[in-house]
């Protein structure tokens, strides 16, 4: 069985979706600590943006690994159609 590699907190931390969750929300929070000039209206536009990207990115991420067990899973199969036919 092939274990798959497990990414490290490094890894994860340095993920393009987790820091503009991160930077989004230091934003928001800064701006109504400062009360900088960002309109609250804007929230929502900003904030749903950000969302689409990171599910459209979590969208190609699951089709990557669902293509990558599709050719893990065709060469085990393959594998074994030998190992059954030379024994």
């Amino acid at each position: 069985m092939v274990k798959a590699k497990q990414r490290t907190w490094k890894e994860r931390l340095n993920s393009r979706k987790f820091l503009l969750s991160i930077v989004i929300a230091v934003v928001i929070i800064a701006n109504e600590l400062v009360g900088t000039p960002i309109d609250r209206n804007a929230y929502p536009w900003v904030s749903s943006s950000i969302a689409a990207f990171v599910l459209g990115e979590s969208y190609v991420d699951g089709k990557a690994v669902k293509e990558f067990v599709q050719k893990l899973m065709t060469y085990y199969e393959t594998e074994n159609d030998e190992d059954n036919n030379s024994g």
